[in-house]
């Protein structure tokens, strides 16, 4: 979520006030699923307080990136009449790419003051037509005209054009795969842009509710309007079935925000097979062989582990692992010898407090 902050300056002075009153208009971006929220906010800040009469907030954005949907009537304010009867419904309308929400005033109603807090006036949507678009979301650069109810004073009030503003992280694709050369479930996501992006955790649905999976965090880019490509593979799971997952994205000052989910089946050849916690280096299978063999390995501690192949020479021929390695599980990783030649090979299996090496025999 993106706020941006704006400031409403009285022009005028109000008869019998002395001072001019200030406020502040706020906007607050989000994404949901394709629809870009723009959430209107007033508040008053300064000098007396005065009634909110008829006002109309305006904004501009580019046509290219966003297509107006109009007003949320659930998001609306303090002012809507279905919270207070002396305003009227708050109305939204878009014309040649600017988009208004108004606050207008029954005949009968006593009004409300503007508050010192930022309060919601209500919700413009759009869609999102081009995420790698800029959305240029700005404030009318002109003046406009409002009615601060109470005193009978109408005044003009200028909005500050602010500084063109990216749009929010913009989801692009989020998928899951099963991960067929490691085992586990495979999740990929890409993101159009991004707004003040700390990061990523991968959350799994079990028993109905959704848990973080420890050592899943993903730092963001922050602010970007680059498209950015994330991954991250989840080898946790112990067993067949079908498995949900979504994102916690959460912004540099610490909101949180969920995507849609994803699902993917696993059966029982895509599960790891369970081992028991130790350090363990097997013979290699086939042995002889050729052209390829696989090797199989399982660590007493989830800590990196590193597979690498030797000639007679003692020289490295390849990695054929390199990366943490959890406890519980076997690891099985093939080494294709096809452009080499036959002899005898020696392989060897490192962490951070073992090593193990076996030797394997090519025969073309």
């Amino acid at each position: 979520m993106r706020r941006i902050g704006l400031v409403v300056l009285l022009l005028a002075v109000v008869v019998g006030m002395g001072n001019g009153q200030t406020y502040d208009a706020t906007i607050d971006l989000s994404v949901t699923a394709g629809v870009l929220n723009v959430d209107l906010y007033l508040a008053s800040t300064g000098g007396m307080s005065a009634v909110l009469g008829d006002a109309t907030l305006i904004i501009n954005f580019n046509s290219s990136a966003l297509t107006y949907i109009g007003k949320d009537a659930g998001m609306d304010g303090r002012w809507d009449n279905g919270n207070n009867a002396s305003y009227l419904d708050v109305e939204a309308s878009s014309i040649s790419a600017r988009a208004s929400l108004s606050v207008l005033k029954s005949g009968s109603g006593s009004g409300l003051n503007v508050p010192t807090s930022p309060t919601r006036v209500g919700r413009l949507q759009f869609t999102i037509t081009n995420a790698e678009a800029s959305p240029t979301i700005t404030w009318r650069p002109t003046t406009a005209l409002y009615d601060f109810a109470g005193n009978g004073i109408t005044a003009n009030v200028t909005f500050v054009n602010p500084d063109d503003v990216p749009l929010p992280i913009t989801l692009s694709s989020f998928a899951a795969s099963v991960n067929t050369g490691d085992g586990g479930v495979k999740l990929e996501w890409k993101t159009a842009s991004e707004v003040d992006n700390y990061g990523y955790t991968v959350q799994r649905k079990s028993d109905g509710e959704y848990g973080d999976l420890a050592g899943s965090f993903i730092a963001g880019k922050g602010t970007t309007v680059e498209p950015q490509s994330y991954s991250y593979v989840d080898r946790s799971i112990n067993g067949a079935g079908t498995y949900t997952y979504r994102l916690k994205q959460q912004d540099m000052d610490g909101s949180v925000h969920y995507t849609q989910s994803v699902v993917v089946m696993l059966t029982l050849a895509d599960v790891p097979e369970a081992a028991p916690r130790e350090f363990r280096l097997s013979q290699n299978y086939p042995n002889p062989f050729n052209p390829s063999t696989k090797v199989k390995f399982s660590v007493e501690s989830s800590e990196r582990a590193v597979v690498k192949v030797y000639n007679t020479l003692g020289e490295e021929v390849m990695t054929l692992y390199d990366g943490v390695a959890e406890a519980g599980r076997y690891y099985v990783a093939t080494f294709d010898a096809a452009r080499l030649a036959s002899g005898i090979y020696f392989y060897r299996l490192t962490t951070d407090s073992k090593t193990d090496v076996k030797k394997m025999l090519l025969v073309k």
